[in-house]
């Protein structure tokens, strides 16, 4: 029996409005992630690569075409049921780690918990914490920590609760080379370890990491060889 796609993006469109003008993002993009997949999308500025991370996130909506998560067409959730199934079902990276300044790294890593309790919430936390290589930083601060620190803190956070899909958005790009280099070596580690990922970054090296890439250019994603 064929499992089900994580992802499944059909004929899917998108336009924004800027004054009296209609631009259009996304022209038609058909795309699939399946479990175990390690995606990239590369791109330059503007292409639509951001774009087309939101909608995936469920953070934007298609104008047109159709996007189904495990199966869930996710454009007939109500907003409240589309919030449990992102926190459920996603797990988010950002360039800017989007991290608490005030939260100590236990701490950060504990958020999602707080919408979605577990009673083993405690042991993920500190697991998510282990497998990235900073057990010995739980109390410390952002302010206390290197870039890239803060950015396996993110990473921490984002699998803790065991996502069925994690997002990257350029996880790398305020990082230096060597730290870039650690972080996509974390990334690898995670995917052998089963995870699901995609990751959108202009940079072609960084990208290289996947097993499978694509470009976005004018608003469409071609399959990279």
């Amino acid at each position: 029996m064929t499992s089900v796609p994580i992802v499944e993006l059909t004929a899917v469109k998108k336009k924004y409005s800027f004054g009296q003008n209609r631009v259009s993002v996304l022209n038609g993009i058909d795309f699939t992630i399946k479990k175990h997949d390690f995606v990239a999308i590369t791109g330059a500025s503007g292409s639509g690569k951001s774009t087309l991370l939101h909608i995936l996130g469920c953070l934007d909506h298609v104008d047109s075409g159709t996007y189904l998560l495990g199966g869930e067409d996710v454009s007939k959730l109500s907003d409240s049921r589309l919030s449990v199934y992102r926190r459920n079902f996603i797990g988010f990276v950002f360039q800017d780690f989007n991290l608490l300044p005030h939260a100590t790294v236990y701490e950060n890593v504990a958020l999602p918990f707080l919408y979605s309790p577990d009673s083993a919430a405690d042991e993920k936390i500190r697991h998510a914490i282990e497998n990235v290589g900073l057990s010995h930083r739980l109390t410390h601060h952002p302010s206390a920590l290197s870039g890239g620190e803060r950015q396996r803190v993110a990473i921490a956070r984002a699998v803790a609760v065991n996502p069925k899909l994690i997002l990257a958005d350029e996880p790398t790009g305020n990082l230096d080379h060597n730290t870039s280099l650690e972080i996509m070596d974390l990334f690898t580690s995670l995917h052998g370890n089963g995870a699901t990922i995609l990751l959108v970054s202009h940079d072609r090296e960084v990208s290289n990491a996947a097993d499978t890439l694509y470009e976005m250019k004018n608003g469409l994603l071609r399959d990279v060889a």
